[in-house]
C-alpha cells in the first residue's frame, strides 16, 4: 500500500491509499517496466519501477529502480554504495491494483478514534453471533419466507418481460418503442464505430506534447559491467479521448546516428490517467557506449504509446525527440 501523501514517488501513476497485490517471481521473470516491491536498507517497503537490469558474473540479478514522479525521483534509488537493488530484497512485482481501499488501513493506523470505533462494532458483532438463538423452527420459517420472495421475484420478472415483448410486437406504439431502442443502441455503439463524430476538434486525442532530457549522471557500481550514464526524462502526455480508450503504457527506445539501439525502457499503468500529466522516464547508456560518442552527437528518442481500447489495443504513431550529448 502507498501510505505517503500525494504527490508520492509514483505519482501520477498511483495515489496514496492504492492497495497492491504482489507476486513473488523468479529473478528472470522481472522485466524492465515492471513495478516491484523491495525492502530498503532502513527496512521500509518501497514500490518503484524497474528501469535497468544487471546480472553479475555469478548470475545474480540486480535491478535499477526509480519512482515515476520525475520531480521527486529524478535519479534511481540508492542502495549500499551504488544504485543496484539485489534480488534477495525484492518481495515481488505488482500484478493487481485496488484503488482507495488502503485509506481504511491508513485511517486505522493514524486515527485512534477510528480504531476504537471498529473494535466496538467488532465486539458487538461477536456478542450478537454468540447470543443468536439456535431455533430450528425460526430457521425453517426464514427459509420459507425467502423461497416465497424469490418465487414472487421470478414471477414479476417474467410478467415484465412478457409486457415488454407485447409492446414490441402487438402494441400500437411498437414503432415508437423500436425507434427508441435503435436510438439507444446508436448512442451506445456509434462512438466505437465512428469516433470522429464525437471528437470534433480532437484530431489527436491521445499523445505526447514534449520530452525533456536531464543532464547525464554517471553511476559507478560494484558490478563494473553495470556502470552507466543515466538521463532523467520528463514526458508530457495527454489523454482527452473517449472514456473507453486510455493510455496503458509506452515503449521508449534510443538510437544513435547509425540507427543502432542504445537503450530500451517501458512504462505501464494499472489505471486510466485522464487529461494532461507528466510522467517520468529514463535512459541508461552503458559507460563504454557513452564515452565512445563524439561530443555533440545527436541521439534520437522514439516513444510508442500503447492505447487500450474497448475492443483490442492500438499503438500510436511514434513520437521522436532528438538531443545532443
Amino acid at each position: 500500500m502507498i501510505d505517503n501523501t500525494d504527490p508520492n514517488s509514483m505519482f501520477p501513476t498511483y495515489f496514496q491509499g492504492d492497495l497492491f497485490v504482489i507476486r513473488h517471481e523468479a529473478p528472470s521473470n522481472i522485466h524492465i517496466g515492471d513495478v516491484i516491491v523491495y525492502k530498503n536498507q532502513r527496512g521500509a517497503l518501497i514500490i518503484h519501477r524497474v528501469i535497468d537490469i544487471a546480472v553479475d558474473s555469478n548470475g545474480n540479478y540486480n535491478y535499477r529502480v526509480k519512482g515515476d514522479d520525475p520531480v521527486t525521483n529524478y535519479r534511481p534509488d540508492p542502495y549500499a554504495s551504488g544504485h543496484l537493488i539485489p534480488y534477495n530484497v525484492v518481495k515481488g512485482k505488482i500484478i493487481t491494483r485496488v484503488p482507495f481501499l488502503g485509506h481504511f488501513s491508513l485511517a486505522m493506523q493514524n486515527n485512534p478514534a477510528v480504531q476504537i470505533l471498529v473494535l466496538f462494532f467488532a465486539a458487538i458483532s461477536v456478542i450478537g453471533i454468540l447470543a443468536w438463538p439456535e431455533d430450528e423452527e425460526e430457521e425453517q420459517e426464514y427459509y420459507d419466507i425467502s423461497k416465497k420472495n424469490w418465487n414472487q421475484f421470478k414471477s414479476s420478472v417474467s410478467d415484465h418481460f412478457r409486457s415488454f415483448w407485447d409492446l414490441l410486437t402487438t402494441s400500437k406504439n411498437r414503432l415508437w418503442a423500436w425507434l427508441l431502442i435503435l436510438l439507444t443502441l446508436f448512442g451506445l455503439f456509434a462512438p466505437i464505430v465512428t469516433p470522429g463524430l464525437f471528437m470534433a476538434g480532437k484530431s489527436e486525442p491521445i499523445g505526447i506534447n514534449k520530452v525533456t532530457v536531464g543532464h547525464p549522471y554517471e553511476m559507478n557500481e560494484s558490478i563494473s559491467s553495470a556502470n552507466v550514464f543515466f538521463f532523467n526524462l520528463s514526458i508530457e502526455m495527454y489523454d482527452t479521448g473517449p472514456l473507453y480508450h486510455h493510455i496503458e503504457g509506452y515503449t521508449l527506445r534510443v538510437f544513435d546516428n547509425n540507427d543502432t539501439q542504445l537503450d530500451m525502457t517501458k512504462w505501464n499503468t494499472l489505471r486510466p490517467i485522464r487529461g494532461s500529466f507528466t510522467i517520468g522516464g529514463s535512459i541508461t547508456l552503458d559507460r563504454a557506449d557513452y564515452l565512445a560518442l563524439a561530443q555533440g552527437t545527436q541521439l534520437t528518442i522514439e516513444i510508442v504509446v500503447h492505447v487500450d481500447k474497448l475492443i483490442g489495443h492500438e499503438d500510436l504513431s511514434p513520437f521522436y525527440h532528438t538531443f545532443s550529448v
